[in-house]
């Protein structure tokens, strides 16, 4: 009988003290009586999805892992930055809360780099462009007007102090499982970009 898939994604994952730092900084957003509607991230969490996968086979697992450490070598470290808040898809109909990603095109290249791994295996490409940043949040819906309004106001008002430069020098394959109390996220690979 052979294994059953795992649920699997590729990201970049935050070092736990930027984890921490960030739930911090973001406590007076959850605090909002207004925005009890979001089911927020918990701060171990937090990452920078590269690619969802889904169902992945445990022999396929291993051909992505060495697919990735191939591909992972050809990029350099770099660092990248936490900024700006936003909504997907707009801000009458928030379904997502998000935290920007700025960092330079080495980023857009390894992200290139593992949809190319993934295709390799039959997986299709994101019909969406890569825009780089961290789910802090999801909205139930359907979403009051009064939660629309209040994430649009808070958007507008609130200021994300400097959480400093994040370097990346490995992205990570991640197992996911979901429970009744929200998803487990379990790293299994961690290919190296290229000192």
């Amino acid at each position: 009988m052979s294994a059953p898939p795992i649920r699997t994604f590729i990201a970049i994952e935050l070092p736990p003290r930027v984890q921490e730092s960030l739930y911090q900084t973001i406590a007076p957003l959850r605090a909002q009586a207004d925005l009890g509607s979001v089911r927020w991230v918990a701060a171990e969490q937090l990452h920078l999805t590269l690619k969802f996968l889904g169902d992945v086979s445990p022999h396929n697992l291993e051909l992505l892992a060495d697919l990735l450490t191939r591909e992972a070598v050809r990029h350099p470290p770099f660092f990248m930055r936490l900024e700006g808040l936003g909504v997907f898809p707009n801000r009458r109909r928030p379904r997502v809360l998000w935290l920007g990603v700025r960092a330079p095109q080495t980023l857009f290249s390894l992200q290139k780099s593992v949809e190319h791994a993934a295709r390799q295996l039959g997986y299709a490409p994101d019909k969406r462009a890569f825009h780089p940043h961290l789910t802090l949040g999801r909205l139930r819906q359907p979403v009051p007007l009064k939660t629309a309004q209040a994430l649009s106001h808070q958007l507008d008002t609130f200021s994300l102090p400097p959480l400093g430069d994040i370097r990346v020098d490995h992205i990570t394959i991640y197992k996911s499982v979901l429970t009744r109390h929200g998803p487990v996220y379990t790293p299994l690979y961690q290919p190296q970009l290229q000192s």
